[in-house]
């Protein structure tokens, strides 16, 4: 089975990014480890069954260009019972926007939560750095439990490492790569 998948990295390297929910509102929080030229983030949702995303914050500014870690986070005021989707929109210093993955909040009695961090779809990120030397970070989502099997390969098509070659529960997953036994490219 072949699929097609497009992605546009961040241009910060996201942590995390969750979700709580308080009587009829929506606790949004995520944490950066690292930003490049990162004007701020807008938060956009929406309901199970729309494939329309609205904005739903004010832009919230960002740190710039930083290594330090940052936290941040903004409160969905007035929801009801649903199925709500929630992703970030990062903004670079030039306009660019680029959105993050999905987090699902599924609310029912406007008391009880259920908050699934969990892709909706296959997805795999550009890794960050871009361009490296000698270490990087890989990022990827699968939405259920399945065999996951990520490699690396040098531009001669020939197999250089094996990063992940394992079952994985469904989730985001960061793998750290140091390729310091390789030579560059």
């Amino acid at each position: 089975v072949f699929a097609d998948f497009y992605f546009t990295p961040l241009p910060i390297q996201l942590a995390s990014f969750t979700a709580n929910v308080l009587n009829n509102s929506v606790k949004l929080e995520w944490s950066t480890i690292s930003e490049t030229n990162n004007l701020g983030f807008y938060l956009e949702r929406r309901t199970e069954g729309s494939s329309m995303y609205s904005r739903i914050s004010e832009l919230i500014s960002g740190g710039g260009t930083t290594l330090e870690p940052h936290d941040y986070s903004w409160t969905d005021s007035n929801v009801f019972n649903g199925t709500y989707y929630y992703r970030l929109i990062q903004v670079d210093l030039n306009g660019m926007e680029h959105p993050s993955h999905d987090i699902v909040v599924v609310i029912t009695n406007t008391n009880a939560v259920v908050n699934s961090n969990i892709p909706v779809s296959f997805s795999l990120s550009q890794n960050y750095p871009n361009p490296f030397n000698p270490k990087t970070d890989l990022s990827f989502g699968i939405e259920s439990v399945g065999f996951v099997t990520l490699k690396v390969y040098n531009v001669l098509g020939k197999e250089v490492d094996v990063l992940v070659n394992e079952v994985k529960e469904p989730g985001w997953y960061t793998i750290h790569w140091d390729a310091t036994k390789y030579p560059s490219g």
